[in-house]
């Protein structure tokens, strides 16, 4: 292996080292607050209470804190061993969005994803947090590595990685269902190719749909009532002004617009301009539809 095609493994390793430092260095600086003091309850009650929360309407599923409660057990309590239990699955996200971005465009479109991924405000907060939010999106990243390959190669392998981390992601947050029709987005942006993977498309959407509509059934109530949720309501529009904002300027960025025209700026650009001359084979057909579907 010559010395180009080990600069960008050695890059994503470094780029590793640096997300794990940056959320490390400062993991125990702030006592529990209440969403990770809950954690560590729910993740310590008697496991029929544990178990009931799978069909209890309103709340995410139970598997975290099932995989916090071994956690631990093994290491204690103490803020930082908790907060490593989500530092873990946030720094493997870097090499993750890598392969993704590899997979799906090339090399300096994995790299790049990965700095971002590094140096994000957001995924390092939640990087410090006794809460699902790394887990999270590193089985959605999982589940459209395998559905990327299941799409390739059609091999059955990867179509029951798809299926296993978009359901694990369904069992760790609620909102992880928006991953399949996401995911059906993404097939169709992949057609032509797609089109001979049909037949494990389908099964795929079966294994996972079918088991999941007594859920749906429990939460659907749901969805025509009013509840209190404790926090302010905000617009779309302030939702997402405050979203760039913060992704661009740290949690500091409130209130201030200059965040989210940058943020806006270079994604329009990136999304109107054509892909960049790079040596390796030509880009697909398909391609700008893809980065449709990914923003």
């Amino acid at each position: 292996m010559n010395r180009a095609r080990l600069r960008y493994p050695a890059t994503i390793g470094l780029l590793t080292l640096i997300a794990f430092g940056a959320r490390a260095v400062s993991l125990d600086a702030q006592p529990l607050w209440r969403d990770e003091v809950d954690a560590l309850r729910f993740a310590t009650v008697p496991w029929a209470e544990m178990l009931a929360s799978f069909t209890r309407p309103g709340w995410n599923g139970p598997l975290y804190y099932m995989l916090l409660r071994g956690w631990v057990a093994l290491t204690g309590t103490s803020e930082y061993a908790m907060r490593f239990f989500s530092l873990a699955f946030g720094v493997l996200c870097v090499p993750l969005i890598y392969a993704l971005g590899r997979r799906l465009f090339n090399r300096q479109a994995g790299f790049l994803t990965a700095l971002l991924l590094t140096t994000s405000p957001y995924l390092t907060w939640y990087g410090q947090e006794v809460k699902m939010y790394t887990l999270l999106p590193a089985l959605a990243l999982l589940a459209i590595y395998g559905l990327r390959r299941a799409v390739e190669e059609g091999d059955w392998y990867w179509w029951t990685a798809q299926v296993v981390a978009t359901s694990l992601a369904c069992y760790v947050h609620i909102l992880a269902a928006l991953l399949i029709p996401m995911q059906v987005l993404l097939y169709f942006t992949w057609w032509p190719q797609a089109r001979n993977r049909w037949r494990g498309a389908l099964l795929s959407l079966a294994c996972l749909t079918l088991p999941y509509l007594p859920l749906f059934d429990w939460q659907a109530p749901l969805l025509l009532q009013e509840r209190a949720t404790g926090f302010p309501s905000y617009t779309l529009g302030e939702m997402v002004e405050t979203l760039l904002n913060s992704w661009s300027l740290g949690m500091t960025g409130w209130g201030w617009p200059w965040g989210a025209v940058l943020v806006g700026s270079l994604a329009a650009w990136g999304l109107a301009s054509p892909p960049p001359s790079l040596p390796g084979p030509p880009a697909r057909t398909g391609e700008r539809r893809e980065r449709l579907a990914l923003i």
